[in-house]
């Protein structure tokens, strides 16, 4: 018999930003659905970074306790970059907050009304409850949801419509921008928004150009090569 894999029914809600999700989504989009997401789906990201991811994936119900994969995840990955991601998401979502967004009003209520309830609904507090907050709001966005003005909070912003094109690149967004895109930078916003020129010779090739944050992390770097890989892997498929 297959060992049972005890439940927990107590999950954190979402704490890592939804760029990161997004970006997951999308390189999965990029290659394809495992049957389970294990440490080999995501080989470049540090310990701590997959424990979020799953962490995750299960509080959104993408993934079960063991890690396999959920039929909630396939058509949420399908619609990512058409026009049925922000219905498949509206649906992950409101699903997976239910519990902590139950008797709340949430296009009156106040922002410390909706951290009251993830800290006692979801258990969470200090830094952690903010990064969930922000998580949540920045989903919200994403999906189309409206929601009281009163929740917005520092840190949480406009999420990019997958797909779309951007003039600027963007710190956190994670994906790959094709090579034939023209961009218009504007060096000195980039300074303001705190990027940095990061220059990166290839012999026998052009160059290429990346504004990254001057602040970004190992794990930061994981996400980009993680997505990098699967950009590659994609395009090698395209050409054979």
């Amino acid at each position: 018999m297959p060992k049972q894999v005890p439940q927990n029914d107590k999950l954190t809600p979402v704490y890592i930003p939804f760029a990161t999700f997004q970006s997951f989504v999308e390189a999965l989009k990029n290659t394809t659905i495992p049957p389970r997401i294990d440490n080999s789906v995501t080989p470049t990201m540090s310990g701590q970074m997959r424990g979020a991811l799953t962490s995750c994936l299960r509080f959104l119900k993408l993934v079960d306790s063991a890690r396999h994969v959920t039929p909630r995840l396939k058509p949420l990955v399908d619609a990512f970059g058409t026009d049925k991601w922000q219905a498949e998401l509206n649906d992950v979502l409101i699903d997976a907050y239910s519990e902590i967004t139950e008797n709340l009003d949430i296009d009156h209520a106040t922002g410390g009304q909706l951290n009251e309830h993830f800290r006692e609904k979801g258990g969470v507090d200090g830094q952690v409850l903010e990064k969930c907050v922000r998580f949540y709001l920045s989903a919200l966005d994403a999906s189309g949801i409206s929601y009281s003005p009163h929740f917005k909070t520092r840190g949480a912003k406009t999420v990019r419509k997958p797909g779309a094109k951007s003039k600027l690149p963007k710190p956190g967004r994670g994906s790959v921008v094709p090579e034939d895109e023209t961009q218009i930078v504007d060096t000195a916003k980039l300074a303001a928004d705190g990027l940095i020129p990061f220059v990166v010779s290839f012999p026998d090739k052009a160059a290429a150009k990346f504004y990254l944050p001057k602040n970004i992390t190992e794990d930061d770097w994981t996400l980009i090569d993680t997505i990098g890989r699967a950009y590659v892997k994609r395009t090698a498929a395209k050409v054979a």
